[in-house]
């Protein structure tokens, strides 16, 4: 990628961490607590792919204007419809020209976070795409009488399908629509053949998002053999590289429990605390609801931003406080919420190399992770 960014995150008490998460779900993984500031390179700013942090100028004032704005061809909102019934939120901007980038946002999150990394994108001649995944943000949030239960693969399929039906579409054919299931399958999008990267998509993840693009890129999101993901994977094979900030390790903590790294004791006592949560909170809808519908204020959302945002307490604005709080109190958000901290959390990054592991290690991955990242630590989380 030319566009570098800082994502830096607090050293955060988790105790107080967990509290608050019971009352302001998106602030566990808290993905926007980064700091993304890029500029286009230059040779003495491309750094080493070994470094952890990358240091580069500022976003210049323009790129910081509204994202609709940067361009005349933006389109700065859609909807596309997944299945033929669910609202996805869309955001779509730059040069319809430019290399396709699409932004898959952390647990809780939405596309408001991604505003100064979409910005700056542009501003290089990117064409951006991010999404609010189902449940999240914009999005529609249906539950189990929908027949939805959440998980990693869920949301990849939601990645696979948005890149085969608008991304795929509006490079072939010209501007996007905002309907899915229309589209067909695009085989020579990108390149002349399935698996040509030199036009590929570049899929960008936080947090929980980098597994989730993780998941679309190795095809994990369709039933699969043996030998490796199904046919109706449109991804595999399309995708010219992934940029993973902070990458999460599953689709809640429950996965961590079977890490190595716990002793027995340990692996009791955190599965006692995760089964406690469930029965009091998280399996309970009406104390679940009450809690996001009666306790969290929007002064208790800024609060805890602010203490996330070691790196620039002042990036927490209304525009960000409300990305948050309005979502949370949406019908089918207390069930969302209530899945995604209980259901199966799913494969690792670890153990979705080992099951593809040619796949994976045939990708182009640039892993960037905050030194003080207390939520997904780069050793020991």
């Amino acid at each position: 990628s030319r566009v570098f960014f800082v994502p830096t995150l607090p050293s955060g008490k988790m105790v107080a961490a967990i509290v608050t998460a019971l009352l302001a779900v998106p602030i566990l993984c808290s993905p926007d607590a980064h700091a993304f500031i890029a500029a286009p390179p230059t040779a003495s700013r491309v750094p080493s792919l070994g470094r952890r942090r990358v240091i580069v100028a500022p976003v210049s004032a323009a790129a910081a204007t509204a994202i609709g704005s940067l361009t005349a061809t933006a389109t700065p909102e859609n909807t596309y419809l997944f299945r033929d019934k669910f609202n996805i939120h869309a955001e779509i901007s730059g040069p319809k020209s430019g290399q396709p980038v699409l932004l898959v946002h952390g647990f809780g999150c939405s596309t408001t976070y991604w505003r100064a990394t979409m910005s700056a994108l542009v501003d290089v001649g990117y064409r951006v795409h991010a999404i609010d995944l189902l449940g999240q943000g914009k999005s529609d949030k249906p539950g189990r009488a929908e027949g939805v239960e959440y998980s990693i693969n869920l949301w990849a399929s939601i990645v696979d399908d948005y890149a085969r039906d608008v991304v795929a579409k509006e490079r072939r054919n010209g501007p996007g629509t905002a309907g899915g299931g229309g589209g067909g399958l695009f085989d020579g999008l990108f390149g002349t053949a399935k698996n040509s990267k030199n036009d590929g998509i570049i899929l960008i993840g936080n947090s929980l998002g980098s597994l989730v693009a993780l998941s679309a890129a190795l095809g994990d999101h369709v039933d699969s053999d043996d030998d490796g993901p199904a046919t109706a994977a449109y991804l595999p094979g399309r995708v010219k590289g992934l940029c993973f900030y902070n990458c999460g390790v599953g689709l809640n903590s429950r996965g961590i429990i079977s890490e190595p790294q716990w002793s027995p004791v340990q692996r009791f006592l955190f599965t006692a605390v995760l089964n406690t949560l469930d029965l009091v909170l998280f399996k309970n809808p009406p104390v679940l609801t009450y809690l996001l519908n009666e306790v969290v204020t929007k002064d208790l959302l800024r609060g805890a931003l602010e203490g996330l945002y070691r790196y620039d307490p002042t990036r927490v604005d209304d525009e960000l406080v409300d990305s948050f709080y309005y979502p949370a109190k949406e019908e089918g958000a207390p069930e969302a919420l209530g899945q995604i901290y209980t259901n199966d959390p799913g494969l690792s990054p670890t153990d979705l190399h080992a099951k593809y592991s040619d796949m994976a290690e045939s990708l182009a991955i640039h892993l960037i992770w905050g030194d003080d990242d207390a939520v997904t630590p780069l050793a020991g989380g």
